[in-house]
């Protein structure tokens, strides 16, 4: 897992002391919520540019709530008691505060549940990984790629769900020091930020905005 590449955010700055992207100021009070609760540890390089990603396409998305949410079946237990709790904003001091999150059980057990509900959530056209039918290919497709379906859900019943499970699951992971199991999961976060990177690119072609302003800077802390 890596845990030296600095990502930095659009202004060129990261949280002091830590290479985690800042939360931007003018984000609405429900994202900042959240990060705070998926950015207490550092957990590297790639899981920072999934962080990066993520701010960037709820930005774009202007920091709305969409009225649906990302399909239940096959999520994991360990996510829906997250929802239901509150995500981690009600009772900040509570067993899932302060970034501590559910207990997702062994980091082997919530890897197996995190994929299989990941696969669920893929468009049709998305191509399996013949030697891992678990995973998807990432290469292959036109530059469009397609429809994205359900995936596309702004706000917190959204990707966010997904970025949370691969935060606990990377910390579970440091907790365990099973160097052996690290594979799986820099699989699950490059294939995340591929997908949130291609949702924020649709949805600026669809006549979402990149312009950047005072109210949009990434450079203040939370």
């Amino acid at each position: 897992m890596e845990t030296d590449t600095a990502v930095t955010s659009p202004e060129g700055e990261n949280r002091t002391g830590t290479n985690i992207p800042v939360c931007p100021p003018a984000a609405a009070s429900w994202f900042r919520t959240v990060y705070s609760q998926i950015s207490v540890d550092d957990l590297g390089g790639a899981y920072n540019a999934l962080l990066l990603s993520f701010t960037q396409l709820e930005r774009v998305y202007r920091w709305s709530q969409s009225p649906g949410q990302l399909p239940v079946v096959g999520r994991p237990g360990a996510i829906g008691k997250w929802v239901t709790a509150g995500r981690g904003g009600r009772g900040r001091g509570g067993p899932m505060g302060q970034g501590r999150g559910p207990n997702i059980g062994t980091s082997a057990e919530f890897a197996t549940e995190w994929w299989t509900w990941w696969g669920l959530l893929q468009p049709a056209w998305r191509t399996r990984d013949a030697k891992n039918p678990l995973r998807f290919l990432r290469t292959g497709y036109p530059a469009t790629h397609g429809d994205w379906g359900v995936l596309r859900q702004p706000g917190q019943n959204g990707v966010l769900s997904l970025v949370a499970g691969v935060y606990w699951w990377g910390k579970k992971l440091l907790v365990e020091n099973r160097s052996e199991d690290r594979e799986s999961w820099e699989e699950a976060v490059a294939d995340l930020k591929w997908v949130v990177d291609g949702l924020r690119a649709a949805e600026i072609g669809e006549g979402g905005s990149e312009i950047e302003s005072d109210e949009l800077r990434t450079d203040v802390d939370i």
